[in-house]
């Protein structure tokens, strides 16, 4: 991954973050996922004016936390899965996942759809990780599109490993959606 590249998904790290609570901030509800513009079964997407950006995402339906092999309680932060668009660019349809405590760099999660494999990886120390490239996100949307659900599997900086699986229904139809709010 280039210099370029790394500085790219820092940027989008902080566009994902931050833009959507200041969107919300004027309400009185200042989680980002909390007023939907279209939802569709377990589904929903968002926008935001300036930058203009679109995002669908979805939260798990089960997580297994495991450490030495034995089922765990752990505190985890939100847990998401997001493909994000934003208009008038190249950007679109980038594949990302939150898994709620942070990664060590470099660490692969296992990305399962319907048992079709796919990586996402963590370039920096942090609690996001993405597809390889524009051509990894086009796969995964795609068995997306035509998947139930997606277990996504990763391990945390404490070593505990977390299971997290999340329903594919209205994945489609949110895509379609936000593809539409946020035009090339």
């Amino acid at each position: 991954m280039s210099i370029f590249q790394k500085i790219l998904k820092l940027v989008i790290i902080a566009t994902i973050m931050v833009y959507p609570l200041v969107s919300f901030s004027q309400s009185s509800n200042t989680d980002p996922l909390a007023d939907p513009l279209f939802t569709k079964s377990d589904w929903s997407v968002y926008a935001t004016d300036n930058p203009k950006q679109c995002w669908l995402a979805s939260v798990p339906k089960k997580s297994v936390n495991t450490k030495n092999g034995k089922k765990v309680e752990v505190n985890r932060g939100r847990i998401i899965l997001w493909v994000s668009f934003w208009a008038g660019t190249k950007n679109r349809g980038e594949v990302s996942f939150t898994g709620g405590y942070p990664y060590n760099k470099n660490d692969v999660l296992d990305f399962n759809i319907d048992n079709k494999k796919f990586d996402l990886f963590v370039p920096t120390e942090g609690n996001f990780a993405w597809a390889k490239d524009t051509k990894a996100d086009k796969e995964i949307i795609t068995a997306m599109k035509r998947g139930s659900s997606a277990i996504i599997t990763g391990v945390s900086k404490r070593g505990t490993k977390t299971r997290d699986t999340i329903s594919l229904m209205g994945f489609t139809a949110a895509l379609e959606d936000a593809e539409k709010r946020c035009p090339e």
